[in-house]
């Protein structure tokens, strides 16, 4: 059975709560493909994550994110960055955030968040573990999400991954930096 270390980060953008969660996710398969916009540049494990987050939203009656290649590029870049350092700060020690005015948007300008977990095997188990943890749960079903980038890196036989959600800020929320940690 081949194994797959898959480190997924999301960065959400949060209207509420700031919480640290340590759950521990499992693992298992990979999920069905819905094609979305510009997904020539997305790899088959970002796809599957793709698909399930989508799926989770169906599932509380919201609508599916739309895929953004650039904040895919971000995601790819965070991924990498997490072979080097497992954290919310990226290596070179600014906020992990900081990744996106690298890829042309304007970290200030929206409300973030990161959620990182580390699983063996599947965008399943991923999905599963954050889906039975409420930090997670909350910023994948947020209504008030519109876009999404996931980007995966293999390094060494495992595969790193990394979500970005994307909404602009709007003055009358607070902004969260937000970090939320999973492992396996």
């Amino acid at each position: 059975m081949k194994k797959y270390v898959f480190i997924m980060l999301i960065t959400a953008f949060l209207f509420s709560s700031c919480q640290n969660d340590t759950t521990k996710p499992s693992s298992n398969s990979s999920a069905n493909s819905n094609t979305s916009e510009n997904n020539n540049a997305v790899s088959s494990d970002a796809q599957a994550v793709f698909d399930l987050v989508n799926q989770e939203r169906a599932k509380a009656g919201l609508k599916a994110y739309k895929l953004d290649t650039k904040l895919c590029e971000a995601a790819v870049k965070r991924a990498q960055e997490i072979v080097e350092k497992y954290d919310h700060i990226r290596p070179n020690g600014t906020d992990f955030d900081t990744v996106l005015d690298e890829y042309g948007f304007n970290s200030k300008a929206y409300i973030r968040g990161e959620n990182i977990v580390a699983m063996r095997e599947s965008a399943s188990s991923a999905m599963n573990a954050w889906m039975n943890s409420q930090g997670h749960k909350d910023n994948i079903l947020a209504d008030y999400y519109t876009t999404i980038g996931i980007g995966v890196y293999e390094y060494n036989g495992s595969i790193l991954g990394a979500a970005f959600f994307k909404r602009l800020f709007h003055l009358n929320y607070p902004i969260c930096n937000h970090g939320i940690h999973v492992e396996v």
